[in-house]
Formats: structure tokens, C-alpha cells, sequence
């Protein structure tokens, strides 16, 4: 499965860690940082994160309490899609630590 999201540049390792947590090894270091900046991944209706780990003892302490989530909202009436907007709504969900206007292509 995970080659299948990542084997652009190089395969990608799994391993089982233990309490539902597993060790990505990727070849490819673009993919890895890749990984991480897009996380969290929904892959088969679960929710995967991605933490790097700076010692194989620290996976022992890995806390998902605070997850990073992207929020976008569609469909709002176009005098309503501001930052300020964006910024509100997303409050309600939890902290936000960065709001944006994006384009649709």
C-alpha cells in the first residue's frame, strides 16, 4: 500500500512498531519530507500521521493528542470567501496555525 502512494522517486519500507504505530523507511528523502508536509493521510477511511522520530526510544512517547489537519471550505457565497471567514470557521474546529485564499484551477 505504501508504495503505492510513494514510489515516485524510490520504495518505501513499513514496519510494524507496536501499538498501532509503524516505521515508514523511505529511499527517497523528497518523498520522505513529502510525506510529512502533506500528512495527514486518509488511506482506506483511517487517518494516518506522520511524526519524525529523532531516536527509536521516542516512538514511545509518540502523542497524537494534536494532529494537524488542512480545512477547506467550499461552496460559501462569494462575498463570504475571506481570510477573516476562513480563519473563523477553522477556530471551531481548533487552533489554527495558518489560513490562506487558494486558488481553484
Amino acid at each position: 500500500m505504501a508504495n503505492n502512494l510513494w514510489a515516485k522517486r524510490a520504495p518505501v519500507t513499513v514496519r510494524d512498531a507496536k501499538h498501532e504505530l509503524f516505521q515508514l523507511v523511505f529511499s527517497s528523502q523528497t518523498d520522505r519530507q513529502e510525506a510529512l508536509k502533506k500528512a495527514p493521510w486518509f488511506i482506506d477511511s483511517k487517518i494516518f500521521t506522520f511524526k519524525e522520530w529523532e531516536t527509536p526510544s521516542e516512538r514511545l512517547y509518540h502523542d497524537l493528542a494534536r494532529v494537524p489537519y488542512l480545512v477547506q471550505f467550499w461552496n460559501l457565497p462569494e462575498e463570504y470567501i475571506t481570510v477573516a471567514l476562513g480563519r473563523l470557521l477553522a477556530s471551531r474546529l481548533g487552533t489554527v496555525e495558518e489560513a490562506g485564499m487558494y486558488a481553484v484551477w
